[in-house]
């Protein structure tokens, strides 16, 4: 019988000496007991490590590995590599958790056989505060932009099925790819009513630094990548997408050109002289 933590949560951790004891602190103070929290230690070059360290020698709940730099995709692969949970959790080291999240996320798994994911509602802290709305979980509209958090409750089992997170997505939008591939159309999602992830937001961060021809490159190459799930589940709303790219690209070249711009004076003008019936 398998004796080992039912849940594993796995902690990504780069360059946040100020921040990371706020998170391991919520993940200590949970009324759920029987888990496992491995920080990886993702090639820090400020104190994180010492911090870690000393927050973990004597908790032995907790484990630390230290790693060159990969990356958050790298850094949650190598946790599931060397987690034991049956169920696995990911927690960026600058958010929190409240203290019946394990409790409350296990339970809505193992009470429903049918449900793949767990997620709750996200309030905001820090910088920007309020709760994140994020629209009901539905597949096919995933696949056009994210809608989940990724911090949720899952089967480890369900993750090794799969090829782990893209470590070549060092920009951002990793976890929405992930998803992509992770989740399919059949799957169930079940979102707690409660509030019981808090995400650390503030004006700067590695997503919203992105230019725009930043994040296209990086949702032109998942949908790339993922091409025959988009053409599956969306059939032919792709060439609709395209042409409506199509179209959205010759109005952008009009509104750019001199003709138009020619044909504004003209009106303009004519509108000075007070010429109706055009």
């Amino acid at each position: 019988m398998f004796q080992g933590p039912i849940i594993s949560i796995i902690v990504p951790c780069y360059n946040q000496e100020e921040l990371i004891l706020e998170t391991l602190e919520s993940i200590h103070n949970q009324t759920f007991l029987n888990w496992e929290c491995l920080v990886i230690n993702d090639g820090s070059s400020d104190n994180s490590k010492q911090i870690i360290e000393n927050y973990v020698s004597d908790k032995s709940k907790f484990r630390l590995i230290n790693q060159i730099n990969k990356g958050v995709s790298g850094a949650r692969n190598e946790g599931v590599k060397q987690s034991q949970g049956t169920y696995i959790v990911f927690l960026d080291g600058d958010d929190r958790l409240s203290y019946n999240y394990l409790e409350e996320t296990y339970n809505a798994i193992t009470n429903n056989s049918e449900i793949k994911l767990v997620n709750s509602k996200i309030e905001y802290f820090d910088e920007v505060t309020g709760e994140w709305v994020l629209p009901p979980y539905n597949y096919s509209e995933m696949l056009i932009d994210s809608m989940l958090h990724p911090t949720f409750l899952f089967k480890r089992a369900d993750f090794l099925k799969t090829t782990g997170f893209d470590e070549t997505m060092r920009r951002g939008i990793e976890d929405w790819e992930f998803l992509i591939r992770f989740m399919s159309p059949s799957d169930k999602v079940m979102k707690l009513e409660s509030v019981t992830v808090f995400y650390r937001m503030r004006n700067v961060s590695r997503n919203n630094s992105l230019s725009k021809q930043e994040m296209q490159s990086l949702k032109n190459y998942i949908y790339q990548k993922n091409i025959d799930k988009y053409v599956a589940v969306l059939g032919d709303y792709i060439e609709l997408y395209k042409s409506k790219k199509a179209i959205e690209h010759e109005l952008q070249l009009l509104k750019n050109s001199k003709q138009l711009k020619i044909s504004k004076k003209i009106i303009n003008i004519i509108r000075k002289l007070n010429i109706k019936n055009l």
